[in-house]
């Protein structure tokens, strides 16, 4: 396997554990809070579940961008200067993802959540709704991905 290679199988099994473990986590949030102050009156495990579930949103966005990256390297083309936008519209290409602009919001949300603690209650709310409503999308783009991985043949040898 070539160093490419290996990461696109490393990732896609990180992103099947992510998936699994986000898949566990999401129906203990419960009933998803309809404002901030429902939000802020969640019980202990609710907003543990709720801590759980950002950090797996960051992680799924992390390894399907890296992933992304990775795909594109092996079929050849020039990372350099790809902004996410043209990386997610080459990812629509091969009809893994079906909106670049949504996949360029979760990229930027996600780098919110990595780099600013919005100290409203408000803004973290909107945060957490946002993060929750893109898991569909992350694991419809993680199984659209796996599939071109397969279908195109690129974990073989290139002999």
């Amino acid at each position: 396997m070539t160093p490419e290679q290996e990461i696109v199988a490393d990732q896609l099994d990180a992103i099947a554990a992510v998936e699994r473990s986000a898949r566990e986590t999401l129906p203990l949030i419960g009933r998803m809070p309809v404002d901030d102050a429902t939000f802020a009156a969640m019980t202990t495990m609710q907003r543990m579940a709720s801590t759980a579930m950002l950090k797996q949103f960051e992680q799924m966005e992390g390894l399907l961008t890296g992933l992304f990256r990775a795909i594109l390297r092996i079929m050849a083309v020039r990372l350099k200067g790809l902004y996410p936008l043209d990386i997610a519209n080459r990812m629509a290409e091969l009809d893994v993802l079906d909106d670049p602009d949504r996949w360029v919001a979760i990229t930027k949300l996600r780098n919110e959540l990595v780099h600013e603690y919005p100290l409203g209650s408000s803004d973290r709310y909107d945060r957490f709704i946002a993060a929750h409503d893109a898991f569909p999308f992350l694991f419809d783009a993680a199984e659209r991905a796996h599939r071109v991985v397969v279908a195109r043949r690129l974990l073989e040898s290139r002999a």
